[in-house]
């Protein structure tokens, strides 16, 4: 976990195991929960695009802090919330089933995200 006023569950992804036994590069892939995206934090951990979940019924202040160096990209995986009310169960049963539905309903969303990071890695060989 990284410790950064406003952010909540905010870490780094490096370090986890792939499917094909590689592990992700440390530094590289940030997940957390920092709305509004704080500019001074990206900065400081070096982040280039901020590819942005939330719906825009979810966004408050676009960003603090200094002007960023940064793009963001907002690719909403579900943008009617209506449908997701705040899960009265929680097992690991009930929301496993959640961030299915989420996948399944997503998908355009996910394969938007995917082909960023593919440009990415692309545009570096």
């Amino acid at each position: 976990m990284i410790d950064f006023p406003g952010c909540t569950n905010l870490r780094d992804v490096g370090g986890l195991a792939t499917v094909d036994g590689s592990r992700v590069a440390r530094g590289r892939l940030f997940r957390g929960a920092c709305p509004p995206v704080d500019a001074d934090l990206v900065g400081a951990l070096g982040i280039l695009r901020v590819i942005d979940l939330r719906a825009a019924s979810e966004f408050g202040t676009e960003f603090r802090g200094a002007m960023p160096s940064w793009t963001r990209f907002h690719i909403p995986i579900l943008e009617d919330l209506s449908k997701w009310p705040d899960p009265v169960e929680r097992s690991p049963r009930s929301i496993g089933a959640r961030y299915l539905d989420m996948l399944e309903e997503g998908q355009p969303a996910l394969l938007r995200i995917l082909r960023l990071w593919a440009d990415r890695i692309n545009s570096r060989r």
